[in-house]
């Protein structure tokens, strides 16, 4: 029996996985891929395939279509890197293997990887291929799989015994896969049982949280299902709560109603909404005031959320509102499930990907220390990449700063161009974070194309929102340095920490020639109030509400020189003059702030009604540009009854679209020939 048969054995009785990795070429990973699943006799129909194109007689699965095998069970999967290493893709396929199983790294060889001209930079905003990246990102993955010792290297022929043969299995009846939730389930259904209940249930990924509460719902009495609504992110991350309760109650009368967060929070406004019990299933992936909004509108209210893994929620955003909750009518319950489902508590798969992708740590907890000095330093990623409790430390402010961090930000932070980081450091312990990207497009065709709207490409956020949803051509000549993220700990936050890095940011963006600092943010008046506090202006708001974030995304800007701020004032009076007219969704909390800070008197950009007129008609560009210009238009031509109708339909916030779209257009081009 060979070293590999042994090894897949071992895994088998203790249902442990493994992580094995194959350096090759090119040319033989076919060959030798074919080999190793041989040696490992496994069949190829017992597993998947991430990559681009079919080996050993496999169908691939693209990156972006991993996510559709999340909830199936594979004996095996092979990440092929020659077609992309995305830690997304990792990440999500690496919990669908049951023990047992193997999670296979086809990968040039380790001195060689760094150096490959992996495809992922594409969708990274290298748009130029003969610009070489450094390669941080996989030079980073290639240390810490060097130095594993969970790690089954193929090439050094280490196959390292896997855990104890003695690994007991969990015991369980059916219906419940494991005590845990069994004992989560009893408790579900007692605090239902009550006039009102507020609870909390977390776990790692793949211990059944979401089943367990499907069982729930099947087995209690407390409600009518037609009572019950669950809220999650995406639909995706409640289907095993909605599977479960199939199990038990596959023929049942009524059924519980999902939504997503802005789905929810324009439901619950109507009153009388009758919902007894609420769910909110991944709770840490949704924005913590839309959960401040939503988690007081029934008496009885589950969260749920996942501590560590693949969804990019990040931890600390969630679990701080959560541990924080107080729900107006029961003290707040927190259960949490320990014992892995489909694979032993001995597994090393889920601790490796857990460090590798750093998803497993946690900002530590740490007092109020006045007195100490904080250094601010600007760190690159080969710095951050040989100092490896920096970086933890970085990444572990940056997730719990933000509600979709996810494991392929942490290859944008290393590898992506323009990245900058800056930390506030206290007595050697990292406190802040910013984290931002120098944008501009100045390329005379690629600018052409962003204006009239036929090219979206990766990066530069900043410049294509001015180019194509404000048409602004001029911004091609202006350099934006945009941050991405600002992250304090808890116990520095208000002593202007945060304050002290956008300070540094500001003088190093001067002296370099930078035009402008901007940001862009889900809409909330919180945060909006912190960058008004340091300078910034709003520049934008867009017209979408995010599904999730329940809000629309806003852009601010603070000028660094004399010519960004006179275009800076320009297009802040183009937005004065459409605020009115587009129809933002926005709560009334939200919208007094903003009208609070518009300016007073007569700020119409009359100047620009041309041209703004003669885009429109022209291209793409969308109709909300162009509303009270129209408007003003409107107030001099004499047109035909079925003209004045298409114009009144643009004009009073109807989204034209299709065939009426293109009336508008050619009407508005026709009204300019005529003129």
């Amino acid at each position: 029996m060979s070293p590999l048969q042994k090894l897949r054995q071992q895994l088998q009785v203790t249902r442990t996985r493994q992580l094995i990795w194959l350096e090759t070429s090119i040319d033989q990973r076919d060959r030798q891929l074919q080999r190793l699943l041989s040696e490992l006799e496994l069949e190829r129909s017992q597993g998947v395939l991430v990559g681009s194109e079919a080996l050993c007689g496999i169908t691939p699965a693209k990156t972006g279509e991993v996510v559709r095998l999340l909830g199936t069970t594979q004996s095996f999967a092979v990440i092929d890197a020659f077609s992309g290493f995305n830690p997304n893709a990792v990440a999500q396929i690496g919990g669908s293997i049951a023990g047992g199983g193997v999670l296979i790294l086809l990968t040039p060889d380790a001195e060689c990887w760094p150096d490959y001209a992996d495809p992922e930079y594409q969708h990274l905003g290298y748009r130029d291929q003969s610009i070489r990246p450094e390669g941080n990102f996989i030079r980073w993955v290639v240390n810490q799989l060097s130095l594993d010792k969970r790690v089954v290297r193929v090439s050094t022929g280490s196959y390292p015994r896997v855990g104890p043969i003695s690994a007991k299995p969990v015991s369980a009846v059916w219906p419940y896969a494991s005590p845990d939730q069994r004992r989560t389930v009893a408790e579900l259904l007692a605090c239902w049982s009550r006039p009102a209940s507020a609870q909390v249930v977390t776990a790692d990924r793949g211990r059944g949280k979401s089943t367990s509460i499907g069982l729930a719902l099947a087995l209690q009495t407390s409600f009518q299902l037609q009572q019950v609504a669950i809220c999650a992110p995406q639909k995706s991350a409640a289907a095993e709560i909605f599977n479960a309760l199939e199990i038990l109650k596959p023929e049942r009368i009524s059924t519980p109603t999902f939504f997503l967060p802005a789905q929810l929070l324009a439901s619950l406004s109507k009153s009388g909404s009758g919902y007894k019990l609420l769910i909110i299933d991944e709770a840490a992936g949704i924005p913590t005031p839309v959960l401040q909004q939503i988690s007081g509108g029934c008496p009885h209210l589950l969260l749920s959320t996942t501590l560590h893994g693949y969804e990019g929620h990040g931890r600390g955003f969630g679990i701080r509102f959560l541990t924080q909750l107080e729900h107006p009518l029961a003290c707040v319950r927190h259960r949490q499930l320990t014992t892995p489902i489909r694979w032993s508590m001995d597994d090393s798969l889920e601790p490796l990907l857990n460090d590798l992708f750093l998803m497993g740590i946690d900002v530590p907890e740490s007092q109020r220390d006045s007195d100490a000095t904080i250094d601010i330093q600007q760190i690159t990623p080969s710095e951050m990449i040989v100092s490896p409790q920096v970086l933890q430390q970085v990444f572990a402010l940056l997730t719990a700063a933000h509600y979709r961090t996810s494991p392929s930000d942490l290859r944008v932070l290393l590898d992506a161009p323009g990245q900058s980081v800056w930390i506030a450091r206290k007595q050697h312990r990292v406190i802040g974070v910013l984290w931002t990207v120098t944008e501009q497009l100045n390329e005379p065709e690629l600018v052409a194309a962003v204006y009239q709207g036929t090219r979206r490409p990766a990066g530069n956020l900043l410049p294509q929102s001015f180019l194509y949803h404000e048409a602004w051509p001029e911004v091609s000549r202006f350099q934006f340095e945009r941050v991405i993220r600002v992250a304090v700990e808890d116990p520095s936050r208000r002593r202007g920490v945060a304050s002290r890095l956008l300070e540094q940011l500001e003088i190093l963006s001067r002296t370099q020639g930078r035009d402008l600092i901007g940001t862009s943010f889900a809409c909330y008046p919180d945060v909006a109030q912190f960058w008004n506090a340091q300078g910034y202006q709003v520049a934008r708001l867009g017209e979408q509400v995010d599904r999730v974030a329940a809000a629309p995304a806003i852009i601010m800007l603070k000028a660094l020189n004399s010519d960004a701020e006179f275009w800076l004032e320009r297009q802040y009076c183009q937005f004065n003059d459409r605020f009115g007219q587009v129809g933002y969704s926005l709560d009334s909390f939200t919208e007094e702030w903003i009208q609070s800070r518009l300016m007073s008197g007569d700020c119409s950009p009359g100047d620009r009604d041309n041209l703004l007129l003669k885009h429109f008609a022209a291209s793409h560009a969308p109709l909300s540009l162009i509303r009270p210009a129209l408007a003003r238009l409107n107030r001099l031509l004499v047109k035909s009854s079925g003209d004045l109708a298409l114009i009144d339909s643009a004009l009073s916030g109807e989204s034209l679209k299709g065939p009426r779209l293109a009336q508008l257009r050619e009407l508005i081009s026709g009204l300019y020939l005529e003129l």
